[in-house]
C-alpha cells in the first residue's frame, strides 16, 4: 500500500459531487447512444473508457472543476460539429448533469467553429423561415421557382464565403 502511495497510484474515495458527475455522465451517455442512431455525426462525442478516465483524472487533479473536465474531454470533437449539433449535445449534457444533481453551465465553444452570436443566429433563422415561405408558396401556386433558386444560390454563396473566411482565420491563427 505504501508503494502505491509513492507511485501516486493510490485510489481515493470519490466525493459525493464526483458521484453526481459520473451519474450525470452515464445518463448523458445513454441519451447520446439513442441520439447517435438519428445523428451519426455525434458519434465522436460518445463516452468511452478513455474519456471517462480523462474526466476522472482531471477531477482528481482539480476537484470541483467539472466544467473544465468536460471541456477538456469533449472540446476537440465538439469544435468541428455544426452549431445545431453543438447546442443539442450541450443541452443533453446539461440536462443529464442537472438530473443527477451536478450543476454545469455547459461546454464552451471554441473559436474554430466561430459559433454565431445570438443576434446572428436569430437573423439566420429568420432568413431561413423567409426562404421556406417562398418555397412553400412556389410549390402551392406554381411559378416563383426562379426566386427560390436565386435565394438558394445566394444562401449557398454566403455559406461558401463564410466557410472560406473560417478557413483563412484558422490558417492565420494556426
Amino acid at each position: 500500500n505504501s508503494s502505491a502511495a509513492r507511485n501516486g497510484t493510490e485510489r481515493s474515495n470519490p466525493s459525493a459531487k464526483d458521484e453526481q458527475v459520473f451519474k450525470g455522465l452515464l445518463s448523458y451517455g445513454e441519451k447520446l447512444r439513442n441520439t447517435v442512431a438519428d445523428d451519426p455525426g455525434l458519434e465522436p462525442l460518445r463516452l468511452t473508457l478513455r474519456v471517462l478516465l480523462r474526466i476522472a483524472q482531471h477531477l482528481r487533479q482539480r476537484p470541483g472543476d467539472v466544467e473544465g473536465a468536460l471541456n477538456r474531454a469533449f472540446s476537440a470533437c465538439l469544435r468541428f460539429l455544426p452549431p445545431s449539433s453543438q447546442e443539442a449535445v450541450n443541452r443533453m449534457l446539461v440536462t443529464a448533469m442537472k438530473g443527477a444533481g451536478a450543476h454545469v453551465e455547459g461546454l464552451r465553444r471554441r473559436a474554430a467553429t466561430m459559433a454565431p452570436d445570438e443576434a446572428e443566429s436569430r437573423s439566420r433563422r429568420q432568413e431561413l423561415r423567409e426562404l421556406e415561405n417562398v418555397a412553400i408558396q412556389a410549390r402551392m401556386w406554381g411559378g416563383g421557382g426562379d426566386i427560390v433558386d436565386q435565394a438558394r444560390e445566394k444562401s449557398e454563396r454566403e455559406r461558401a464565403e463564410q466557410h472560406q473566411a473560417k478557413l483563412e482565420e484558422l490558417r492565420r491563427s494556426g
